[in-house]
């Protein structure tokens, strides 16, 4: 799942997962992420923007990280995407959940690469 506000970093996420051969949806924030996924939906990784309107992706995986608590699920694989490179906005990505960082912007082999140290395929 890509969750993302920007037309042109969905693009590019869309863009990258097609040529590895995966599915996607796009949300374009995080309330919609949190719905899909509360709703059923499985994913093999959420990429999550961090500064979004409406949820931004810190409270989106909080949200999804207490609903899979509650449900008890194995926990979804979610990367942080987010163009800050600010030590203290990394550490409240992992702080809210988050399983691993790429700042934007980020080259196919960067994903396929972090996707591959999580176990992804």
């Amino acid at each position: 799942m890509i969750v993302e506000d920007n037309l042109m970093n969905q693009k590019i996420a869309s863009f990258f997962l097609e040529q590895a051969g995966y599915e996607y949806l796009i949300a374009s924030n995080g309330q919609e992420a949190v719905d899909v996924i509360t709703q059923g939906a499985q994913f093999d990784a959420v990429l999550m923007d961090c500064m979004m309107p409406v949820m931004d992706g810190i409270t989106a995986t909080r949200a999804i990280r207490q609903w899979e608590s509650e449900q008890q699920t194995t926990p979804l694989p979610i990367i942080a995407l987010t163009a800050s490179v600010l030590e203290e906005d990394i550490k409240d990505c992992f702080d809210a959940g988050m399983n691993a960082y790429l700042p934007k912007p980020y080259k196919s082999h960067q994903l396929y690469d972090l996707f591959s140290s999580l176990d992804i395929v």
